[in-house]
């Protein structure tokens, strides 16, 4: 039977024509090799500056105007590296995660090589006052307030487990590791903070690009040998944990629908039932616990939290929050009995005082050349993650909606503008609980949505 005439793939003959081969696309070279050599040139810069740094001679302006340029040119190196490490970072999330401990110490490391005394006044202060705790051997939570001193052992946790430190490690005192908390606490917060991002999205680049904005913008400096360092991961362990295992059946609703997400975002987790919740409870409770021994204000930045994600369905639990306001409440009436009815009976002179309130009072009011140009950048650091934060929640408003948890736990601590001016810093840990999500939504709006990099732990949909 003859062939038609014009029928694909048959020449005259009727035989099947052989198909043109396709010409060959040049593959685009891996560059494996150059995270690797971009993180040593960074680091071998920034080890390379420190000799250079004339810090005996520092005046008004600290080591900011004794830093050499290979100390600025390895933060450059150390960026570009980590802008090239992102390109694989699904495939490869390690090299991000080397690059961020990078940043962090180069960013934190110089003065615990540099300095030989502490570096920050408060420090040496938290220092005395755990030996004073070895020395003396017991608390004294109920002794005559003197300058708040007695805070301390009201809320000695941090003290407690310094002292414990001091003993095992078998050293004078917590003088020997002190400058290098900023460097211990960081790296302790990168686990949560990569945990607390993996809730919302399955793109490792938005994950790290969130964590380095976070390093970045961490400017608040409260990870220094101080109590609201270690409170603060405690605050962050809890709220991952909450965030991924209690979610309420049926709260979900299209979260689960991968059509209905942004590109990057994942799926909600798998909920849990009130059996389980109550187990959670059960877990967190010492965590809480620790919260509360360790700080004072924090555990009302956490109440704030939990309260804040009573408003979704989703995470609406309020056994834990009951169970963690009893907690709060039961030691403030117990062990921070003193500086806790002292503080109620200034409420009434601040309570609803906005202004006042997010001022930078004594204690957090900055004075000198260098003080207060560290100060500026530190706003202006501040206004830009938030207006890009700001700008990615208007423009990825499904991502937005995934993540509205996240939203509503950075945006919690804002009411507490109008209780307290907690001695003038209260716009700064305002500012440092509500950071992890300012970063997470600053980094959604500089890394694109589209062509997200496939996660190694979600296999692939293409056959």
């Amino acid at each position: 039977m003859p062939a038609r005439a014009g029928a694909p793939g048959r020449k005259d003959g009727g035989r099947p024509e052989t198909p043109a081969p396709r010409p060959r696309r040049t593959p685009v070279p891996a560059l494996s090799w150059l995270p690797p050599a971009l993180l040593a040139l960074g680091l071998g810069l920034w080890g390379l500056s420190l000799p250079l740094v004339d810090f005996r001679s520092m005046g008004d302006y600290g080591l900011l105007d004794r830093l050499p340029v290979p100390f600025h040119a390895s933060l450059v190196v150390l960026t570009a590296g980590f802008l090239v490490a992102l390109r694989r970072a699904g495939t490869s999330p390690g090299w991000p995660l080397v690059y961020c401990v990078g940043l962090l110490v180069a960013l934190k490391a110089a003065p615990a090589v540099l300095y030989d005394s502490v570096r920050y006044p408060w420090a040496s202060k938290h220092d005395a006052v755990v030996s004073t705790l070895l020395g003396a051997g017991e608390l004294r939570p109920h002794a005559a307030l003197s300058g708040n001193m007695s805070a301390y052992d009201q809320w000695p946790g941090f003290f407690a487990l310094n002292a414990a430190l001091v003993r095992a490690f078998g050293v004078e005192s917590t003088a020997v590791y002190l400058n290098w908390a900023p460097i211990v606490l960081g790296l302790v917060l990168l686990p949560v903070l990569v945990l607390l991002y993996r809730t919302f999205t399955e793109d490792w680049r938005l994950v790290w690009t969130a964590v380095w904005i976070f390093q970045l913008a961490n400017w608040v400096g409260q990870d220094y040998l101080a109590p609201q360092g270690l409170a603060y991961v405690l605050h962050l362990t809890v709220l991952a944990f909450v965030l991924r295992h209690f979610v309420r059946p049926g709260s979900a609703g299209r979260l689960r629908d991968r059509t209905a997400l942004d590109p990057a975002a994942t799926a909600v987790p798998p909920s849990t039932t009130t059996r389980q919740r109550a187990v959670g409870v059960l877990i967190l409770s010492p965590l809480i616990l620790a919260v509360n021994a360790v700080h004072q204000l924090t555990p009302v930045m956490l109440c704030a939290v939990l309260a804040a994600l009573c408003l979704t369905r989703r995470h609406r639990n309020l056994g834990l929050l009951a169970v963690t306001g009893l907690i709060m409440l039961g030691w403030n009436l117990t062990m921070g009995r003193p500086l806790f009815l002292e503080t109620l009976g200034t409420l009434k002179d601040s309570f609803g005082r906005l202004t006042q309130n997010s001022r930078a009072g004594y204690t957090g009011q900055l004075t000198g050349p260098g003080p207060e140009l560290a100060g500026r950048a530190g706003i202006a650091m501040a206004l830009a993650v938030v207006l890009f934060a700001g700008v990615a929640v208007l423009a990825r408003r499904r991502l937005a909606h995934g993540a509205l948890p996240l939203l509503l736990a950075s945006a919690a601590p804002l009411p507490l503008f109008a209780v307290n001016d907690y001695g003038g810093e209260m716009l700064f840990r305002v500012y440092l609980f509500g950071l992890p999500g300012a970063a997470f939504f600053a980094a959604a709006a500089l890394v694109p949505a589209a062509g997200s990099p496939p996660s190694p732990f979600r296999p692939s949909s293409s056959p």
